[in-house]
């Protein structure tokens, strides 16, 4: 009995490290929302007034940046790129070939409070 309460009591120990998922989500110049998922090593990027929706992408994540790209957009029309400092929280992206379909940035960026939004699946 007692190695039976002993093993329950050691698995809810074992319970309470296992993280959750981890996402920052950010808010830059009020007009760009970004989520970075810490597990799944991804950010989403989305700005208002864009009917384009969240573009979500592999990220390179360190203590000090968070870097992505080149990569597709959601709708495979350009290359994406750009980086976040997590010291200064400036926020660069680069779009299309080269950046030849425009910039953003440096924007500074603050915790935000906006929901990444829901997705049906």
């Amino acid at each position: 009995m007692i190695g039976k309460r002993f093993a329950v009591a050691l698995a809810a120990i074992a319970g309470l490290g296992r993280a959750h998922a981890a996402t920052l989500s950010l808010d830059c110049n009020g007009t760009v929302h970004v989520w970075v998922d810490l597990d799944k090593s991804t950010i989403s990027i989305w700005a208002d007034g864009s009917n384009n929706g969240v573009d979500t992408y592999p990220a390179q994540i360190t203590p000090t940046t968070i870097q992505w790209g080149p990569a597709k957009n959601h709708t495979m029309a350009y290359d994406d790129q750009g980086s976040l400092d997590r010291t200064t929280g400036s926020f660069n992206e680069t779009m299309g070939p080269n950046g030849s379909w425009g910039h953003r940035g440096p924007l500074d960026c603050v915790k935000g409070v906006t929901p990444l939004p829901a997705t049906k699946f």
